[in-house]
């Protein structure tokens, strides 16, 4: 059975700039603004941000700012993609930037599960409108309207752990060739500089 992602999720619009200042200024709150680069092309964001901004309005702050088990979707640019917001990136303080789509999860549906379907989906998958040669655009409309599998809880902790495995995997893998690369370079710098 299939369920649209309006069915399982409340979605809305990342936050324009107009709802933030880059410069702080008084009765504000420093945020942190979750940008394209922040997303890995595994389903994460990508450590600690580091893009500040500042919110007056609180109210609206504390109804947009992002939760942990959200996904976002990055819906404007080269690369269209789904990140899971995890406790660790939430407890940041973090609002989504214009480009993103947030996805809020109810409880049929597992946030990881989301976002490893948005991420295998192809970009034909999508009802895109292309911005120019390398940019595309998906509207909150036609990510309300997106098909996606209603699984047992069973299927879904199963794609929860290979989403979080497949990850480790690559980090760790990444990881050991930065230091074979490292160890080489550093061999390669000693051989080129012995008298």
């Amino acid at each position: 059975m299939q369920k649209t992602l309006n069915d399982i999720a409340k979605l809305f619009s990342g936050q324009p700039e107009k709802a933030f200042s880059r410069v702080p200024f008084k009765n504000t709150k420093q945020v942190y603004l979750l940008q394209g680069d922040d997303i890995s092309q595994t389903g994460f964001v990508n450590g600690k941000l580091s893009t500040n901004v500042y919110i007056s309005d609180l109210k609206r702050y504390e109804k947009n700012k992002l939760i942990a088990g959200d996904v976002v979707f990055l819906c404007r640019g080269s690369g269209l993609r789904a990140a899971y917001i995890t406790e660790d990136i939430a407890s940041q303080g973090v609002i989504a930037g214009a480009n993103f789509i947030v996805i809020r999860p109810n409880k049929s549906l597992k946030g990881e599960v989301i976002t490893a379907f948005l991420n295998i989906k192809s970009i034909i998958g999508f009802k895109v409108r292309v911005l120019s040669l390398s940019t595309y655009f998906v509207s909150l409309k036609s990510i309300k309207t997106i098909s996606i599998p209603d699984l047992d809880i069973d299927k879904q902790n199963e794609i929860s752990d290979l989403f979080y495995s497949a990850h480790e995997e690559l980090t760790t893998g990444v990881e050991q060739v930065k230091q074979k690369y490292e160890q080489k370079y550093s061999h390669l710098h000693k051989l080129l500089n012995d008298d």
